[in-house]
């Protein structure tokens, strides 16, 4: 290790990164740790509790003499709620954007079918079992596009609460899709839900607003501040009336959605340009060099 070394350990909760983590702070070698996600309420109490709260109690030492990397707010919060680090910093996922926006779709009226979008990998975190529910007592014509694989017993799951709630006609199964398919997908939808348990970050809605097409999201979502502050769409507690609520609102303010269709493909490519964010990650990398 040399002077100007630093290690950069991305996860938590597996063998590799504890030990590294171990071994890079007994030579003395500043770390900083990207937990992306892994120490969330909701990772402790999701698959295998003890296990996880084993590891935490035994390398807590560990986390408290490392440089936390977080990449919102909520997960700054999440971090700091647990235990207080060396030092903690927030910055964005670098997320690749479109070279152009694609050519987007202008908003339906509403006497026609509204699009609603869900482009992530299908698991239980995701909340779309909540979404169901708040589209069944919609009375307004909507399709919801599923874009995104997933375990076959959970989507088997999910197609059977489908039918049982009466809107399967409604839901769109596309599946897994290539990456050069994604953002003409995204905009050529009226809006972009993900109504999730947890997500520190969700590149999936940067990628959205990239495109020209508003979210829905809750709150839960670490990019949930971010949308607010900046008017990019809807943010809703983790409730099923709030959530219908929101995608009412969502469906009437058709100048809204087009307000965001022109102002966020700008507003996304300043805020989470490369160069932007490379810097910062060099600033905190120097900064903390600077302080050993």
């Amino acid at each position: 290790f040399g002077s100007d070394t630093i290690v950069h350990i991305h996860t938590w909760w597996n063998l590799v990164s504890v030990v590294s983590c171990f071994v890079a702070i007994i030579y003395k070698v500043p770390v900083v740790l990207s937990p992306r996600g892994t120490l969330s309420n909701y990772s402790f109490g999701n698959k295998n509790r003890f296990l996880k709260y084993l590891i935490y109690t035994l390398s807590k030492p560990l986390l408290k003499r490392c440089h936390f990397h977080v990449t919102s707010e909520n997960e700054r919060l999440s971090t700091t709620n647990l235990f207080c680090p060396k030092s903690i910093t927030v910055i964005s996922n670098l997320v690749s954007l479109p070279n152009s926006p694609p050519a987007t779709a202008v908003p339906k009226p509403m006497e026609e079918v509204f699009r609603i979008l869900f482009f992530s990998r299908v698991e239980r975190k995701k909340g779309l079992d909540l979404l169901f529910r708040a589209l069944k007592t919609i009375d307004w014509n909507y399709t919801l596009t599923i874009a995104g694989g997933g375990e076959d017993n959970y989507l088997k799951e999910l197609k059977e609460l489908t039918e049982e709630l009466s809107i399967s006609q409604n839901i769109l199964w596309i599946g897994q899709q290539p990456p050069e398919k994604k953002f003409n997908i995204m905009a050529n939808h009226d809006l972009l839900t993900l109504p999730s348990y947890d997500e520190n970050f969700a590149n999936v809605i940067i990628e959205s607003l990239a495109s020209g097409t508003p979210v829905l999201i809750t709150e839960n979502v670490g990019l949930s501040n971010y949308v607010q502050e900046n008017e990019l769409g809807w943010v809703c507690k983790f409730d099923e009336d709030d959530l219908k609520t929101s995608l009412v609102e969502a469906l009437e303010n058709g100048e809204k959605r087009n307000q965001i269709r022109e102002i966020a493909p700008e507003k996304i490519r300043k805020d989470f340009a490369d160069s932007t964010l490379s810097d910062q990650y060099i600033k905190l990398y120097r900064d903390i060099l600077n302080n050993v």
